[in-house]
């Protein structure tokens, strides 16, 4: 079953949403270059509070991404961008999975 990574933050006070999108690109690129990426939503929800969610083929790709992540060209950029106190981050294995 499909793994899910799920990191939940707030952007740094004064930062815009445009301007934080605009950073996005580089992640991207990253995930889909990434052994095992499947898919990814970027969220916003109440209160500032984002969530990063991506789906990978497994638990050993999920690990070599996050670990890799900071290295990737132009991520730097975007987790800058991030309240650092603010993240939490966790990886779940789907146990079922349902669809229209």
């Amino acid at each position: 079953m499909s793994v899910f990574e799920i990191v939940e933050f707030t952007l740094k006070p004064g930062l815009d949403v445009e301007a934080f999108l605009a950073l996005v690109p580089p992640t991207e690129a990253f995930c889909r270059a990434a052994p095992g990426f499947r898919q990814r939503w970027l969220t916003q929800g109440d209160a500032g509070r984002w969530l990063d969610i991506v789906e990978w083929a497994d638990m050993a790709s999920a690990h070599a991404a996050a670990e890799a992540f900071m290295r990737a060209p132009g991520v730097p950029d975007f987790v800058a961008a991030i309240d650092g106190p603010s993240v939490t981050m966790k990886h779940v294995t789907a146990q079922v999975h349902m669809a229209a």
